[in-house]
């Protein structure tokens, strides 16, 4: 798989909408972490509104919502 297909954003807007009607009751907040360094996975999440909660993981992932 190459880069630049769109596959990353479809599968997270795929989630989205999963968890926007999951069997259990919709999702009520989206969290996700990613290391800072993926440039593609920032570009991503920021395009689909995601915003950096301040909070980074010992891992050193930062965590949006």
């Amino acid at each position: 798989m190459r880069k630049g297909q769109g596959y990353g954003r479809e599968m997270v807007e795929k989630a989205i909408a999963y968890a926007q009607s999951a069997p259990r009751g919709k999702a009520k907040l989206v969290e996700l972490t990613y290391k800072p360094e993926n440039a593609a996975a920032k570009k991503i999440y920021d395009s689909l509104g995601f915003r950096l909660t301040g909070d980074v993981l010992a891992c050193g992932e930062d965590r949006r919502h």
